[in-house]
């Protein structure tokens, strides 16, 4: 499952809660649904994708579903933050991307240990306090 939702208030994210079993189809769903927040909304935001709460499940073909995702981001989407506490899926989602060509993504993509800290980079938070 993932659920799709304002990160805060101040709706300059959109964050991404990974729970449990997903596919293709449930991703393709998620996206559908951040593209509909994204209309309603006039400027650019990023996307937090939060890993923490998924038990470590990723289905086998994953990256390559994350890679066609990246061909719907706009030029609307600023930073992409991936949530994880798992350095080996962080660097494992990094090096595919690299090696699938996705090099758009690279200066945009960044990882973090917890919502807070992602929020804190998108500049959703202004207080290291709440990370």
């Amino acid at each position: 499952m993932i659920e799709v939702s304002w990160a805060a208030d101040d709706k300059k994210a959109i964050l991404f809660s990974f729970q449990g079993d997903w596919d293709a189809s449930t991703l393709q769903t998620a996206c559908k649904e951040s593209g509909r927040l994204l209309r309603d909304h006039d400027r650019r935001c990023h996307f937090i994708l939060d890993f923490t709460n998924n038990e470590g499940f990723l289905p086998q073909d994953a990256l390559t579903i994350f890679h066609q995702a990246s061909h719907q981001i706009t030029i609307q989407v600023g930073l992409i933050v991936i949530v994880t506490v798992r350095t080996t899926l962080a660097r494992r989602i990094a090096h595919t991307l690299s090696r699938l060509g996705v090099t758009s993504l690279h200066p945009r993509l960044i990882f973090a240990n917890s919502v807070g800290e992602a929020l804190y980079a998108t500049g959703s938070l202004n207080s290291m306090a709440a990370v």
